[in-house]
């Protein structure tokens, strides 16, 4: 909530604060507005008055006088910059008062208006269509912000059917682009937090940043997925409540309602143990470890479901389940050919379990935004 002060110099005028443009500890430059009633063109309300001013010994401001533009001669000349930031600024104040002038007029005595936050909303609404995509065209960076945080209150709001109804109105082609643009400013979230944390060792740190950037999980298969239950217990407890079994993730295909467990480590879990002989390669205890885990998992559930879910209406069915290991950095840890290969022959070797790494999880993720922003072809994917 701000405040703006206008003083009536006239029946027809009046004078604003003075709008700051550039300050220094003894100088400064401000615009001093005035609002008038244009008989000539009434949308011509407010004219003004640049003026340089400095501190007096009193500390106050006043106006520079040294120079006289009507005493300039033949050869003079004076040059007034102004960067982008004062020309913002001024422009906005200036549209303010505008948007005042229209609602209020020229008052009677000097007044005190507090502008809120309505009048503005009130004032862009009333806004031409084409003139205000001219604005936001020239001010690309604050229609962004704007954008920005409109979306953030969208993704807040309670009543979510309003807003897509309103989306809904859109022309199909603008909406399509939208989506578009959103899901890639995610995609792009995704994998700039993927490059910053590579190194982090922490596992319930992966669990939380898969859990928030849960749609990278649906990259992995062919079909719609949701996150059904992040630590979802599968059974297992015996008698005496010990020896539960509790997977990482457990999503479900929206269209069929299979089940997916997931097992996690994180990215700097070794994919690889000791050279054995030949040309192959161990497989580390942890890669292991987890395939044995989610095989556990898999098996606990499938005897347990009934039981589980025993007076609940569950959003997932257990058809013969697959079972997913996200473990490693490949790229870390720099691969041979014959490293490579021996990784491939194990986890192709699996049943029922698939293993992916996490480079190879937000590659998947790199070439969705390369689709989208049209940098490759989706003939190429096909």
């Amino acid at each position: 909530m701000e405040h703006v002060s206008v003083n009536p110099t006239s029946r027809d005028s009046a004078l604003a604060d003075e709008i700051i443009l550039r300050e220094t500890t003894i100088t400064r430059l401000v615009f001093r507005p005035v609002i008038v009633n244009n008989i000539h063109n009434k949308k011509a309300a407010i004219k003004g008055t640049f003026v340089f001013q400095r501190k007096n010994p009193k500390d106050e401001w006043e106006d520079h006088k040294d120079l006289s533009l009507s005493n300039l001669k033949a050869n003079e000349w004076v040059k007034l910059d102004i960067d982008s930031g004062e020309l913002l600024q001024l422009i906005t104040k200036i549209n303010e008062l505008y948007a005042l002038h229209a609602q209020e007029g020229i008052p009677k005595q000097k007044t005190q208006f507090v502008k809120k936050i309505e009048t503005h909303i009130d004032a862009l609404l009333q806004v031409d269509k084409n003139e205000l995509l001219r604005i936001l065209e020239i001010n690309k960076e604050i229609g962004l912000q704007v954008f920005l945080r409109l979306l953030d209150w969208i993704a807040k709001v309670d009543n979510r059917e309003q807003v897509v109804n309103r989306l809904e109105s859109l022309q199909p082609d603008g909406l399509k682009k939208l989506n578009t643009l959103v899901g890639i400013g995610s995609l792009k979230t995704a994998l700039a937090f993927w490059n910053d944390n590579k190194s982090n060792s922490n596992e319930e740190f992966w669990q939380k940043t898969l859990s928030n950037f849960s749609f990278v999980l649906s990259q992995i298969f062919s079909f719609p997925v949701i996150v059904s239950q992040e630590k979802a217990y599968v059974g297992g407890k015996g008698i005496d409540n010990s020896g539960g079994n509790v997977v990482d993730f457990l999503i479900a295909n929206t269209l069929t309602r299979n089940v997916v467990l997931i097992e996690i480590k994180t990215p700097e879990t070794p994919i690889l143990a000791t050279h054995y002989r030949g040309d192959i390669y161990s497989i580390s205890n942890h890669v292991v470890g987890a395939v044995m885990q989610v095989s556990n998992y898999r098996d606990t559930l499938l005897k347990n479901f009934a039981s589980l879910v025993l007076g609940k209406e569950e959003k997932f069915d257990p058809f013969d389940p697959q079972c997913l290991v996200i473990v490693g950095n490949m790229e870390k840890e720099t691969m041979l050919y014959t490293q490579r290969k021996s990784f491939e022959l194990f986890r192709n070797g699996l049943k029922n379990v698939r293993v992916i790494t996490y480079d190879e999880l937000f590659a998947k993720v790199q070439i969705l935004i390369d689709l989208l922003e049209g940098n490759i072809s989706a003939k190429l994917l096909s």
